[in-house]
């Protein structure tokens, strides 16, 4: 008994083989679409903190004890001279207009890290330009409630207290912390694997006046 070879059109053969190539085209590019996103990211993450350091040095080399009495210390207010709320929406912001256009392309705990981070960069500058407006004692970054909401979905409980306990440097900790998990978050985008879990979604424009 003979049996009878299938028969595939040179037509259809073709045809599937156009397909097969579009579609690794597609994923060739949506790859490096994701690449240049998390390139962006990364990026702006770092020009918004060198962005914002120079204005909350005075949370690094200060005790909380020395920043409430920072406002009537003149060399202490040297520190953060000529910060004005202005700063937020002139400077730093358009650092991540950019940025924004972004968003498609990355998953939702890298996005949460790098908004979260930036909602947290942007309140410390916030809370002290505030401040320096209404001629009333700096607060600490930590005693602000905004902050104290942003920052559990950042950091890790053993993080939280560790930062908290710490008498200076508590913000540039805080920082190298959530950098870090940024850069774990930006790896894992990169090779196209999924997140087990996230940091949960940050509340919008935290550093707006109150």
């Amino acid at each position: 008994m003979l049996h009878q070879t299938a028969y595939v059109p040179s037509g259809a053969r073709a045809v599937h083989q156009a397909a097969l190539d579009a579609f690794a085209t597609a994923q060739s590019a949506a790859t490096e679409r994701r690449l240049a996103a998390v390139e962006a990211i990364w990026k702006a993450t770092l020009l918004g903190r060198e962005a914002v350091s120079r204005h909350t040095l005075i949370y690094d080399i200060l005790t909380r004890e020395e920043i409430a009495r920072a406002h009537v210390e003149p060399k202490s207010r040297q520190l953060i001279a000529g910060l004005s709320f202005d700063w937020l929406s002139k400077e730093f912001m358009p650092l991540y207009r950019d940025v924004d256009l972004q968003r498609p392309f990355v998953d939702e705990v890298l996005w949460s890290l790098h908004y979260g981070y930036r909602t947290l960069l942007g309140r410390t500058v916030a809370i002290l330009s505030i401040a320096l407006d209404q001629r009333t004692p700096f607060p600490f970054w930590l005693d602000d409630t905004l902050v104290r909401e942003v920052l559990p979905s950042l950091l890790t409980t053993d993080e939280l207290q560790e930062v908290n306990n710490m008498k200076a440097g508590s913000l540039v900790k805080t920082e190298a912390y959530i950098e870090q998990k940024i850069i774990s978050a930006a790896k894992t985008a990169v090779s196209g694997r999924s997140h087990s879990e996230g940091p949960s979604k940050m509340p919008e424009a935290s550093w707006r006046r109150p």
